[in-house]
């Protein structure tokens, strides 16, 4: 059985799930708040080499991370350099992507079987 640490007034909602060295919680908040700055740094970086709007590349990173991808806006980056960290970029943005999915259905599961069992469906 998993025992719920103390509720934080800072960060309220908590991810809980069981790892090998046991229960980890990770803060919602703190989730969000690292991939809306990934996206942002990444709008950022976007916008200063293709001299795109911050609202453009803002919505090319987000639909992009995402995996949506409209395809109405691409990228053409020519230094190879900025290409190298442009790829870079979105792998690390793919992987923190993958863990909040995770993370946000491990909050999700966690809180319907709390449900599930203060009204005692089996």
């Amino acid at each position: 059985m998993i025992r719920r640490p103390p509720r934080s007034t800072l960060f309220p909602y908590t991810t809980l799930f069981r790892s090998r060295q046991g229960p980890f919680c990770c803060p919602l908040l703190f989730l969000l708040l690292t991939l809306f700055g990934h996206m942002v740094s990444g709008a950022v970086m976007l916008s200063t080499w293709e001299r795109w709007s911050l609202l453009d590349a803002f919505y090319f990173v987000f639909t992009s991370l995402t995996t949506v991808g409209f395809g109405d806006l691409t990228p053409e980056i020519v230094l190879i350099n900025s290409g190298i960290l442009f790829y870079l970029f979105f792998v690390v943005g793919f992987t923190v992507v993958a863990a909040s999915f995770y993370l946000f259905y491990s909050a999700i599961a966690h809180l319907l079987n709390n449900c599930k069992q203060r009204l005692r469906i089996s």
